[in-house]
């Protein structure tokens, strides 16, 4: 790829348009993962003749280029994954994320949020030693939140598909 090559989802969609006309020539099924998925969604809305149809797995459909992304949730967590892999290098990477971003949750979800995820991530883990934590927030974090964040909260809903957080390598003792 050449170095001046821009790096946007217009430039990169438009690249991928060319390859289907010019390769494939005709409509695709696309499915695309985190950018992928972002690239597969402009596909589908700039060049619908293209696309048969498609799958979006997780796509960041919020400000993902530069310097919009400087304003999300999604840089602060690149930025606590990269010290924690090039500077901090800590032994439990789940409690590390949450005490770096406890202004997130204090501002988002209380006061004592950071509080109450440490104590609830200590407490599955002892109850469930050597497995993946498979719930985001237990009930008594969302207890514990003021009536105004607790109905706000999109997290009061159940999860149809619980994600593992214990997936770094960092976790694994």
């Amino acid at each position: 790829m050449p170095a001046d090559y821009p790096m946007t989802a217009n430039r990169i969609g438009a690249d991928l348009s060319d390859f289907i006309t010019r390769n494939i020539r005709g409509p695709v099924f696309i499915s695309g993962n985190s950018s992928g998925g972002l690239l597969a969604v402009w596909l589908a809305a700039n060049r619908p003749a293209l696309i048969r149809a498609a799958l979006f797995e997780d796509p960041p459909l919020f400000a993902s280029e530069y310097p919009r992304i400087r304003q999300t949730i999604a840089n602060r967590a690149f930025k606590t994954s990269d010290t924690a892999a090039t500077r901090d290098h800590p032994q439990d990477f789940l409690l590390y994320w949450v005490h770096e971003n406890a202004q997130f949750f204090r501002n988002r979800a209380g006061p004592v949020a950071p509080f109450l995820l440490t104590q609830a991530i200590k407490a599955a883990r002892r109850r469930n030693p050597g497995q993946q934590l498979q719930h985001f927030c237990p009930k008594s974090c969302l207890t514990a939140l003021d009536n105004k964040s607790a109905k706000d909260c999109r997290l009061r809903r159940p999860c149809k598909r619980p994600f593992a957080m214990d997936q770094s390598p960092m976790n694994r003792r």
